[in-house]
């Protein structure tokens, strides 16, 4: 993460001083097969607790990496995007599959203050067939992967158990356009 200082011009001319952290872009991917979504069960530190997210995590290890690609004139960022998608699912998942697979449907812009631009993509692999796992990463992290349906994922909203508020939108989205029988 950096933190970078800019003058910026607002209407009627004043010049302000503004300061923003800037982190390199992460990936989040939504599985799904045959009505069931798949979403991991994270021990997340800063929670001290169990929480339910997308399979994800970062594109760039540090902010240094992510500057210096982009000063490459060769570097697409889309393209960056998709890779570590595809890495992180299999990291966290155990699930390789193939990158045509994968579709780009959302990317959430943190704010003004925060740059840190999160990229979602869709996996619809129907007749999927694949055991719930429980994964150690290389990070520390502890994960136990779950295919859900949709009315225990509007659930799990409810009972605030997946708490990255930024994937949530894309995720009730998905679900309401997969589906417009949702019990709430």
């Amino acid at each position: 993460m950096r933190i970078v200082n800019q003058k910026v011009e607002l209407p009627q001319g004043r010049i302000m001083n503004f300061e923003h952290a800037e982190r390199a872009p992460g990936v989040r991917v939504l599985v799904t097969s045959d009505d069931k979504y798949l979403l991991n069960k994270e021990w997340r530190i800063e929670l001290n607790d169990w929480d339910y997210r997308l399979p994800g995590g970062k594109v760039f290890d540090t902010i240094n990496e992510f500057i210096d690609r982009q000063n490459n004139p060769d570097f697409d960022l889309e393209h960056a995007c998709l890779l570590a998608a595809k890495k992180e699912l299999k990291e966290e998942t155990g699930l390789d599959i193939d990158l045509s697979c994968f579709s780009k449907k959302h990317k959430s812009t943190l704010g003004s203050t925060v740059i840190w631009d999160l990229h979602y993509y869709l996996v619809n692999c129907q007749g999927l067939t694949f055991n719930p796992c429980e994964i150690q990463t290389d990070e520390g992290e502890q994960i136990k992967c779950a295919w859900l349906t949709k009315e225990e994922i509007v659930t799990l909203f409810f009972e605030n158990k997946i708490q990255e508020d930024r994937s949530i939108p894309f995720v009730l989205k998905t679900l309401f356009i997969h589906s417009k029988n949702i019990a709430l």
